[in-house]
């Protein structure tokens, strides 16, 4: 086990990992040796809840948390207010059938499969929200969709 911590007063072990593929072997003995309903563990991987722990990415770590997140029940990550900005420029974008489109994986925005997205377009040194198509695949991929290919910014939130 990496660390412990005391959460809204109660233990909860704290397993760091390297990458996204892994074994939690050491949180569930931690887990079933002392009683423990509940583990974080921490990684590449994206947001995650399942019955008995969260997967935080390590961009989120400093946000674990048990009350007032953007979830109900013993959900310990709060990510409100922590949007993913991804800025493009004209080179960026792919040529289509109905003109122009960009694509932002959701490995890359780790917000999940129902992300909301708004977009900026850069016009001198000032930004302006614009009323772009975005869509978003059944795997959280958001897809922009241009008549014509443009500097600006995503901003993805959950």
């Amino acid at each position: 086990m990496d660390l412990i911590s005391a959460i809204d007063g109660r233990s909860v072990p704290i397993e760091v990992k390297s990458g996204t593929n892994f074994s939690m072997e050491s949180l569930n003995r931690y887990q079933n040796k002392y009683g423990i309903t509940w583990g974080v563990v921490v990684s590449k991987s994206v947001p995650k809840r399942t019955d008995s722990r969260a997967l935080i990415p390590f961009y989120l770590v400093e946000n674990i948390q048990r009350k007032k997140t953007t979830h109900t029940n013993d959900d310990y990550i709060n990510t409100s207010g922590m949007p993913y900005e991804f800025m493009f420029n004209k080179d960026d974008w792919i040529e289509d059938k109905d003109g122009f489109e960009l694509i932002i994986p959701m490995k890359k925005h780790h917000r999940g499969s129902t992300p909301k997205c708004s977009i900026q377009r850069k016009k001198g040194d000032a930004w302006a929200d614009i009323d772009a198509a975005i869509s978003v695949k059944d795997n959280g991929d958001v897809i922009i969709s241009a008549n014509k290919r443009f500097d600006g910014g995503a901003i993805i939130r959950l």
